[in-house]
């Protein structure tokens, strides 16, 4: 009769074991789906805030080509060549061993306080319309877990401190962090990605219109592509 109720007593006691352990694995559920729901909502207010004022600059069509260093939205390959060189001779960029320039960032409140960036342009009609920088933290920097978040906090608080708050603001661990600034045609962005971060000037407008004529061509191919069956 003991080892009966013994038996009892262990099989309630798996079944409780069991129960709990799913009831944790529900709460863990019901919290990752909370979390993701306010994650989503959160995204939605800073697209719907983003977009209102991208609207707004751009419908009044106002123009700041002014970007970083001597840069301008519609300068030529040969000027931003002609820049560069002028530019490393002032000492305000420099170029490394596989003759790429690159600004270098400081940032005070670190001791290893500098991160290179390396520029990248795009160009429509041969007039410059996006200005990247792709920003790599050096090697004392990549002592640390998250060296990017640490280098993306750092550019956001420079940027937030010329610029005031972003107007869009999005933080996730799966997605990474970003932030963009609107004035009139010009939007900045910094993204945070696995092991750099990237800032980029654009001219919305232009990129606007790209991204249409894209649009359009890929839509009239699929429609070509569906009138040959």
């Amino acid at each position: 009769m003991k080892k009966t109720n013994l038996k009892i007593d262990i099989i309630l006691f798996i079944g409780i074991i069991i129960s709990l352990n799913l009831g944790c694995e529900q709460i863990k559920d019901w919290n990752l789906k909370q979390k993701e729901k306010k994650t989503g909502e959160r995204n939605k207010f800073w697209e719907n805030r983003y977009s209102k004022k991208l609207k707004k600059e751009l419908e009044s069509g106002k123009k700041n080509n002014n970007i970083f260093l001597t840069f301008k939205f519609g300068d030529s390959k040969t000027a931003i060549t002609k820049k560069l060189a002028k530019l490393e001779k002032e000492g305000k960029v420099s170029v490394d061993a596989n003759n790429k320039y690159y600004y270098e960032f400081v940032f005070n409140e670190f001791e290893f306080n500098n991160a290179k960036a390396y520029f990248s342009m795009k160009y429509n009609k041969n007039e410059l319309y996006q200005l990247n920088m792709i920003i790599e933290p050096n090697e004392m920097w990549n002592t640390l877990e998250n060296s990017s978040a640490v280098l993306f906090l750092s550019l956001h608080n420079i940027y937030k401190e010329n610029y005031g708050t972003p107007i869009y603001y999005r933080t996730n661990p799966l997605d990474h962090s970003e932030v963009r600034w609107i004035n009139c045609n010009q939007e900045i962005k910094i993204v945070q990605k696995l092991h750099n971060v990237t800032l980029s000037y654009t001219d919305k407008p232009i990129e606007i219109k790209l991204e249409n004529k894209k649009e359009s061509e890929l839509k009239n191919k699929i429609k070509s592509k569906k009138n040959d069956i």
